[in-house]
């Protein structure tokens, strides 16, 4: 899906800046182009701001409950080693098979959670949306700054550029966040952006729960094999 975030200007705020690229005189900008072209960009940044801020918030819980669930796993197969070795010898059982097939999904998760990278990931995008978040406030200022019409052409053109940079300091979020942080409207698109809320945060939910499952597969593993040991 096209994201706000890093879709194309507005039709307002294209003209703008090519008349700003190419030097062309500014007597055809109204103040009224410039305080819409204001408002545009102030809104663009105001909702990267929310998603990549949301992005940051999602990938730290990740991260956090992925270790712990990962944890949980490894100090399960652990025990199920040991009191395995202290009942030898004795035949291979259903409990050692259980432990080494648990084993190997431990191991298969903790190579992919690795390469998800989470608390790297959170941090760029924190980095990113503190930055975002530095340019939208700079923006809201604008409004109440008494600047000619060429000077406040200049300052837009510098936050534009800003803003853009602050994008490229993290991957982009994804639809969900923006479905999340994008307010919902008061027209006949109401339902349609309560629905995609609605998906956004049953989906994310079920992926930040997965970890959670594994945490309380390996707890129960744990407190079946003291039982039966």
């Amino acid at each position: 899906m096209p994201d706000m975030a890093i879709s194309p200007p507005a039709n307002r705020f294209r003209k703008f800046f090519a008349s700003r690229a190419s030097n062309s005189s500014h007597s055809s900008l109204s103040e009224l182009d410039v305080a819409r072209v204001i408002e545009d960009l102030e809104n663009r940044t105001y909702l990267s701001f929310l998603c990549r801020a949301r992005a940051s918030e999602r990938l730290e819980l990740r991260g956090v409950l992925w270790m712990i669930a990962l944890s949980t796993a490894s100090a399960a197969t652990l025990c199920a080693s040991i009191f395995s070795l202290t009942n030898s010898p004795r035949p291979v059982s259903t409990i050692d098979l259980a432990a080494t097939l648990f084993s190997l999904v431990t191991l298969v998760l903790s190579l992919i959670v690795s390469a998800l990278n989470y608390q790297a990931r959170s941090r760029d995008s924190f980095h990113s949306y503190r930055e975002i978040q530095r340019v939208s406030s700079q923006i809201e200022s604008l409004k109440h700054q008494e600047l000619s019409l060429n000077e406040k052409v200049v300052y837009l053109t510098l936050l534009e550029m800003r803003y853009q940079g602050a994008l490229d300091k993290s991957q982009n979020h994804t639809t969900f966040d923006y479905h999340r942080a994008k307010r919902v409207r008061d027209d006949h698109h109401q339902t349609a952006d309560r629905k995609d809320r609605q998906r956004a945060i049953m989906f994310q939910g079920a992926i930040t729960a997965l970890p959670l499952l594994i945490t309380f597969s390996g707890l129960a593993w744990l407190a079946f094999l003291f039982k039966i040991y």
